[in-house]
């Protein structure tokens, strides 16, 4: 039986009981308490009540890191934005055009530039605006992000869902809806990423409506900043109708690089790039006998260094 208990509920006497027994190894009698004393006591047993009895479910009070958008972007500006100059396009009507290597890049990568962005342009225009959204922690104890997001000409509802697991990694799911594609929670996006989604890959699913999803493009990435990634792409589907089949993407400071490849894995075209000289190189079996063409700064062609 315990002593006296002074005012102080049952419960809390409990715990004060195990309390002092857990100090000394022996009951000790509780000694009778002043107001203030039983005060206290009160906030120093509600505090071991709590750290005692708190259900914690494991997950962190922060979200994970949301992984990059720009693993899923392109940015082939240096080609779009000057190869209609008017230097360039009067180059083009000579017989020896001083500007070839710039404009047979240029053509590649606009054409990588439209593959990508067929295929990633909702998924990149989701993570770009999850970033600006206050995820709610889910009864299933999982991170989940709302909002909606427009694309392709239309708008879609999108729930993105991050859940920590025991290992450090965060598993991503991205389900989208939309009445008029007839698409329901369908899964767009599943993937997986380290605890600072400095690595990880995603699966893009191609949408058909009514429940039917399928895997179309892997994706793996390597990020430290968004001047410092790599990006690896390979498409799932339609393997023999494509003349791409895989397409890396990396970037170290201003240097850039895009290499593509075909189902045989034989090289398509390597297109090396400076976003701040704006001098680049071009290497691809079907030009200049497959040997390495150069720019400089003003597009035109050059000696390769």
């Amino acid at each position: 039986m315990h002593p006296e208990n002074y005012g102080l509920p049952v419960e809390l006497l409990d715990y004060a009981w195990c309390f002092q027994n857990h100090q000394s190894k022996k009951i000790l009698p509780i000694m009778k308490f002043t107001t203030i004393q039983s005060i206290t006591l009160l906030s120093a047993i509600l505090v071991l009540f709590t750290g005692c009895n708190s259900s914690s479910t494991g997950v962190e009070d922060t979200p994970p890191v949301l992984p990059p958008s720009v693993v899923l972007e392109t940015d082939f500006a240096l080609f779009s934005e000057n190869n209609a100059g008017a230097n360039i396009q009067a180059g083009a009507n000579k017989i020896e055009n001083p500007y070839s290597h710039f404009l047979n890049a240029s053509t590649r990568a606009l054409l990588l530039n439209g593959t990508i962005n067929a295929n990633l342009f909702l998924p990149a225009s989701i993570l770009t605006a999850a970033e600006a959204v206050e995820p709610v922690l889910n009864e299933d104890d999982e991170w989940e992000w709302n909002f909606s997001v427009s694309g392709n000409s239309q708008t879609f509802s999108v729930s993105l869902i991050g859940e920590e697991q025991d290992s450090g990694q965060t598993t991503w799911s991205v389900f989208v809806s939309n009445s008029l594609l007839n698409l329901d929670d369908e899964l767009l996006l599943e993937g997986v990423s380290t605890s600072n989604s400095g690595s990880g890959s995603w699966t893009v699913n191609r949408l058909a409506g009514f429940g039917t999803v399928q895997p179309h493009l892997q994706l793996d990435w390597d990020f430290d900043s968004v001047t410092e990634y790599s990006v690896d792409l390979e498409f799932l589907q339609m393997r023999d109708l494509l003349p791409v089949q895989s397409i890396r993407t990396q970037r170290d400071g201003p240097e850039k690089q895009t290499i593509s490849r075909d189902m045989d894995d034989d090289l398509r075209a390597d297109i090396s790039w400076n976003v701040d000289t704006k001098t680049g190189s071009l290497v691809s079996p079907e030009y200049n006998n497959g040997d390495r063409a150069c720019w400089d700064s003003t597009f035109r062609n050059t000696e390769c260094e």
